[in-house]
């Protein structure tokens, strides 16, 4: 059950504009005067960040129709789940945090600086994006069978897997592990500042997909390859 802390996360001004759902090469015209407070919020995200991951691996059982049986008598289910995890020998369950020392921040700053503190809130949101790419190439590049392949990472909330149920099956097996993230009542995380995610892993499971294509918000997360400005997938 392990848990990893050394990481060094490395986010650029448009990554914080980005993850204010800006697109910076507009702002930076149209309003210069921004880009001075999100290279200063950027300066001290990057303090503040205290990047924390825990991950466990589980073999599968059985697949019968959207459940998948794993071992301990832990499950996940959910069509998008089960169309994706076919043929899985095993998932992967994650979750990774930046802490929550930034979100307080941001919550001092709000009231007297509410523009920093948007600013500083975006690159929260970048350097958990950032956070989960470099533990997803972790788990691919390290963890990951020479011979096997992953899956896409799959996050509760995804068109097809339902947060609260998600967020049920992913923290029931994470729980064990540590109790620095957790499930809020409304099965949102604490700290707020994090994500998780599954991956199949078996020599014939389904490497392509998009997570765009299953998100709600695939039309204006900064992050999407459908939104405007960015690259079509």
């Amino acid at each position: 059950m392990p848990i990893l802390t050394d990481w060094d996360i490395q986010i650029d001004v448009d990554d914080v504009l980005r993850a204010q759902n800006a697109r910076p090469e507009i702002l930076k015209k149209r309003s210069p005067q921004l880009i001075p407070i999100a290279e200063q919020a950027l300066e001290e995200a990057c303090t503040l960040f205290k990047p924390f991951v825990m991950y466990k691996i589980l073999s599968v059982e059985k697949l019968e129709g959207n459940h998948l049986t794993l071992e301990n008598d832990y499950f996940v289910d959910g069509e998008i789940v089960s169309k994706y995890l076919t043929n899985s020998n095993s998932v992967i369950f994650a979750a990774c945090t930046i802490s929550d020392t930034l979100e307080k921040k941001v919550s001092d700053y709000f009231i007297s600086n509410p523009s920093y503190a948007l600013a500083l809130n975006g690159a929260g949101i970048a350097g958990v994006h950032k956070l989960s790419m470099m533990v997803k190439n972790y788990f691919k590049d390290q963890i990951i069978p020479d011979h096997c392949l992953s899956t896409m990472a799959l996050n509760p909330g995804m068109v097809g897997w339902p947060l609260a149920e998600g967020q049920s099956q992913v923290f029931s097996v994470l729980s064990s592990v540590s109790d620095n993230i957790r499930l809020s009542s409304s099965s949102l995380m604490i700290p707020s500042k994090s994500t998780s995610f599954i991956m199949g892993v078996g020599q014939n499971v389904n490497p392509n997909g998009s997570h765009c294509d299953y998100c709600n918000r695939k039309y204006t997360c900064f992050m999407s390859d459908y939104a405007v400005g960015n690259k079509q997938s």
